[in-house]
Formats: C-alpha cells, sequence, structure tokens
C-alpha cells in the first residue's frame, strides 16, 4: 500500500503521502526523487501479486474506512 500510494496519488488508503513518509522516516528529498524518477518504477508483478492485490483491494473496499472513502 505504501508503495501503491507514493506512485499513484489516485490510490485510496485514508491516509496521504506525507502521513506515510513521516511514519516510515522518509526524507522529502529522498521521497521526491523516488516519486519523480521512473527508474524506480518495477517491471509488471508476477500474477501471484497482482492477484493478492485485487483480493487486498478488494477487502479494503469492503471495509469501514473503504467505504466512507467512497462516500457510501
Amino acid at each position: 500500500m505504501v508503495i501503491g500510494l507514493i506512485h499513484n496519488s489516485a490510490v485510496a488508503s485514508g491516509q496521504t503521502r506525507e502521513e506515510i513518509r513521516v511514519e516510515f522516516n522518509i526524507a522529502d528529498d529522498e521521497l521526491q526523487g523516488f516519486i519523480n524518477n521512473p527508474a524506480t518504477l518495477s517491471n509488471t508483478p508476477d500474477a501471484a501479486w497482482v492477484e493478492l492485490g485485487d483480493k487486498l483491494k478488494t477487502q479494503f473496499d469492503n471495509s469501514s474506512m473503504g467505504k466512507r472513502l467512497q462516500g457510501g
């Protein structure tokens, strides 16, 4: 989720990039360099990771926080 939030601002987790940056003690310069450097993007993950991500997204979307963020 952290990597998703850093790379994709459309990811809804209930936390901002700044909150996660502070929580994980990541320097702002380091985070900005990571966000702005396409070389840090990974190759497409294996199918097992994609499936896990889909399951986690479904689980989050069905949670009370997920429903709240979706306006439901």
